[in-house]
Formats: C-alpha cells, sequence, structure tokens
C-alpha cells in the first residue's frame, strides 16, 4: 500500500511540473481607465497603430451596454463614441477603398443588430462612418466581430448569440455592406479573426471549441480545436493571431481557467498557456473575453508588440471592468 501511495504522489508532482512548464506566467505592463459601468460592461478590444508616431497609438474597447472607448498606450481615455450597444470591434487599417487609403474600424452593434463602421484620422480621431451603411443582420442577435482583408475585398465576420455566423463585403460603389454567407455553427459563438493571407476565418463556439471556415471555400468548415476542459475550457472567447519563428498561432481566452492557450496553426497542436498574474502595480486577468494581438506596433515598452485582454474583474483598485495591456515580447520570450 505505502509503495503505491509513493507511486501515486511521484506522479501526482511529475504532473504538477509538466502543467507548470507549460504555463508562461506574465504580469501587465499598463491597464486602461475602468469603463463607466459596473457588472459586466467591457468586452473586446483591438489596437490602431499611429502611422508616424507610435507612441501615439490607441487601444479601442467596447462598452457592450453603450458605444466605443478610444484610450492612449498609458491606459488613460481619449475619446468615447456613445454609438450603441457594441459587442466586438475590429481595425483594419491602410485599406485602399475608393482610391483612398483608409483606416477602418467596426463593430458588432446589437442595438441595431448590424455593423456600425467608422474611420480614424491620421491624428487618431475616431468618426463614425456615416455614409456607410451595413445590411441588417439575418441572425437573432449579433454578437462576436471581425475584419478582414482578403484578395483585396474587405470582409466583415458577425457571429450569433443563438449560433451560426455571417460574411458580409464592403461594396465600394455604394459603400454599403452586404451579405454574402452564412456560416452553419451549433451554438453561441462570439470571438473571431481573420487571417488575411490565406483568408481563413477561425470562430469560437463558446461551448465546444473552435471552427475553421474560408472566405474563398464555400465548402470550408471544421472543428479544429475542441474543448479538452485541460487547456481549454469554456468559455471558450477572443481569438488572436500571431506569429513567432515562421508559425503562424492561435492565441485563445479560455475563460474557464482564465488562461490563454496557444495553439500552432499548422496541425492545430497545444503549445503552451499564458496566465496574467499579480504584480505590485495591476492586477491580475481572469474570466476574460475579448482580446487583441498586434505586432505591427513597436515602441519602448512594446518593442515586439502588444497583447490586450478584457479583465472581468478589476480588483487594483477595485473598480469597474477595464482592458490590460502585456509587453509581447514577455511571451515570445518563453513560447
Amino acid at each position: 500500500m505505502k509503495t503505491n501511495s509513493l507511486l501515486l504522489l511521484i506522479f501526482f508532482l511529475a504532473a504538477c511540473q509538466h502543467h507548470q512548464a507549460n504555463l508562461i506566467k506574465v504580469t501587465a505592463d499598463m491597464e486602461t481607465d475602468a469603463v463607466d459601468a459596473d457588472g459586466d460592461a467591457a468586452d473586446d478590444p483591438a489596437l490602431w497603430v499611429h502611422p508616424t508616431d507610435p507612441e501615439q497609438s490607441l487601444v479601442l474597447g467596447t462598452h457592450k451596454h453603450m458605444g466605443l472607448y478610444s484610450y492612449d498606450l498609458n491606459g488613460n481615455m481619449k475619446q468615447f463614441l456613445r454609438v450603441g450597444r457594441l459587442n466586438n470591434v475590429d481595425v483594419r487599417q491602410q485599406v485602399l477603398l475608393r482610391d483612398t487609403l483608409v483606416d477602418v474600424v467596426a463593430a458588432s452593434n446589437r442595438t441595431n443588430n448590424a455593423i456600425t463602421l467608422f474611420y480614424v484620422r491620421p491624428e487618431g480621431i475616431i468618426k463614425p462612418w456615416s455614409r456607410a451603411t451595413a445590411e441588417v443582420s439575418a441572425l437573432d442577435e449579433v454578437y462576436g466581430f471581425c475584419l478582414g482583408v482578403v484578395d483585396q475585398d474587405l470582409i466583415f465576420v458577425v457571429t450569433g448569440r443563438s449560433g451560426d455566423a455571417e460574411i458580409y463585403r464592403f461594396v465600394e460603389d455604394n459603400q454599403t455592406v452586404i451579405r454574402t454567407r452564412t456560416l452553419h455553427i451549433p451554438s453561441k459563438s462570439e470571438g473571431c479573426v481573420v487571417d488575411d493571407e490565406t483568408g481563413d476565418i477561425y470562430i469560437a463556439e463558446e461551448a465546444a471549441g473552435i471552427w475553421r471556415f474560408n472566405y474563398q471555400d464555400e465548402h470550408s468548415s471544421e472543428l479544429i480545436i475542441a474543448v479538452d476542459n485541460k487547456h481549454l475550457e469554456p468559455d471558450v472567447e477572443g481569438l488572436a493571431l500571431l506569429r513567432h519563428q515562421g508559425e503562424k498561432l492561435l492565441v485563445v481566452s479560455s475563460q474557464g481557467n482564465s488562461q490563454f492557450p496557444v495553439y500552432r496553426l499548422s496541425d492545430n497542436v497545444y503549445i503552451k498557456s499564458v496566465v496574467i498574474t499579480d504584480s505590485e502595480e495591476h492586477d491580475g486577468v481572469t474570466g476574460t473575453d475579448g482580446i487583441a494581438v498586434n505586432q505591427s506596433l513597436s515602441t519602448t515598452n512594446y518593442p515586439a508588440g502588444v497583447f490586450v485582454i478584457q479583465d472581468d474583474i478589476n480588483t487594483q483598485p477595485d473598480d469597474a471592468q477595464n482592458f490590460k495591456l502585456v509587453n509581447l515580447q514577455k511571451i515570445l520570450d518563453q513560447l
């Protein structure tokens, strides 16, 4: 009996050491001002990179009950647009539309069940794109959202609170956003990201895992990463693409264990998980919804880019929800 107990203890300790070896523990380098509401209000971030001075770049974040925030890289609020119940937001910069390069911001808006579009002026002021109109979604309720530029098409992906998702395309002649395809997803989905190079669209079905579709291939549909209640625990939330050492990786918000597992997309294999822990200056991250990775940004504090994360419980100080920023180099060094 003692021998068996000893073997079980050794096995348990070895398993714990292996688990710890797969964790990348980092702390936040900065955090934004809290949103102006208690409870579940902050949801999804994105990043806009200033064209001439990266230090003047902006973090965008949705207030799911009221609109869109922008913050500077020190976390100070710069602008708030009260435009409705924006859930998820995304950015594509220097998109050629009507012979003009445009920095496009767009978001899923639950107030009108459609996509709301903005553009960013070079100095960093976000403006509603009043001339651009989007078709009302056929989904019961729009939820998640992501942008892409594939084969020179500006595309929009909207996911549904009750399942399924839709692909839209921008029509330059009349500045309208039209639905081109519906994607079947069995249950509620939110997080999504578009790979502009391949046209692949990754969508998180909250209870099941991550689906891959393709903009050019209407027959593509595959659950590539399933919930395993080990690395990936429901709800499966935000998604972001990451490049490292010639590989394309997918970062996922695993809300059930407050971790961010990283998968290699060439074979969908799990690599490691990121955890944002407490520091003297900033609290850790738990229960995250949306995430964003930007490797175009290069500043003093973020030389290799930034990882932006929604934080469900903001405890340092005790305040409403906000967004945390992490120097991406700290994660890349441990992958």
